[in-house]
């Protein structure tokens, strides 16, 4: 049976050039200097698959991939993500989001860390076809105990869209963004953030977004991940957008 695992998920594996993990990857830009654990030195990869099928007299399917690539120094850490979901149900296109970024990380004293990304999505479906996102901000951890973690980051960001309908706008965008993570062994643990995105000319306008991701182990090589999202838009991106987007998956995450 674990050979078998081993080679459905081999085609995973190899794109990420290095070892894969079970990682949580969140929606929400993060550090890479985690709640769960800091990158190892050097060159790393991260990838997660995830699928889902109903077949019969409902036709549905999901499919999550996310590869991360990054190179830790001592203090400074380069990072690269890609992101692609898909949703359809009888053949029809019904969900669609990608997103590749980069961010560079410094360490700056023992907690706090100062940050720069550029991140460029797409999701057709909540009235953009690209966003450009330019990040600056600062990163501290707040405490560290055996069970809990807390981070928080606070930050600019100089934003593009080109939505559905052909308009361009752009915006200077205020970030706060919270995390915080529980863990009952090595063999589970959950991790909830929190991001907060106002546009700093129009207080009306405003997203909030927020995910609960929970790791169970199932063997020394299988992980299971949960992960509940919620995004909110107080003035969504093209009229025919509800402002509440709440996604549930399930991925099945390897460690080699």
């Amino acid at each position: 049976m674990t050979k078998h695992i081993r080679i459905l998920l081999l085609p995973l594996i190899l794109l990420s050039g290095v070892n894969a993990r079970a990682y949580s990857v969140m929606s929400l830009p993060g550090s890479l200097f985690s709640l769960s654990s800091e990158p190892k030195k050097g060159l790393a990869g991260k990838s997660e698959l995830g699928l889902s099928f109903l077949q019969g007299n409902i036709n549905t399917n999901q499919t999550l991939l996310a590869q991360e690539v990054s190179y830790r120094w001592t203090d400074e850490t380069l990072q690269l993500l890609a992101e692609y979901f898909e949703q359809s149900a009888a053949g029809i296109l019904k969900g669609q989001r990608w997103r590749g970024s980069l961010r560079y990380e410094r360490r700056v004293v023992f907690r706090l860390g100062a940050f720069a990304g550029e991140t460029l999505e797409g999701n057709p479906f909540l009235g953009y076809q690209q966003r450009y996102s330019t990040d600056l901000g600062a990163r501290y951890h707040l405490w560290k105990d055996d069970k809990t973690r807390g981070a928080m980051e606070a930050g600019y960001r100089y934003q593009i869209e080109n939505r559905t309908n052909g308009i361009q706008s752009d915006h200077s965008v205020g970030r706060l963004f919270f995390e915080f993570s529980y863990t009952w062994d090595e063999n589970a643990n959950a991790l909830f953030g929190i991001e907060y995105l106002p546009v700093l000319s129009n207080p009306a306008d405003w997203r909030m977004n927020a995910e609960l991701g929970l790791n169970l182990r199932l063997t020394s090589i299988l992980a299971l991940k949960i992960t509940n999202g919620y995004r909110y838009a107080n003035i969504p991106s093209g009229t025919a957008v509800t402002r509440l987007d709440r996604q549930v998956l399930t991925s099945l995450l390897a460690s080699f």
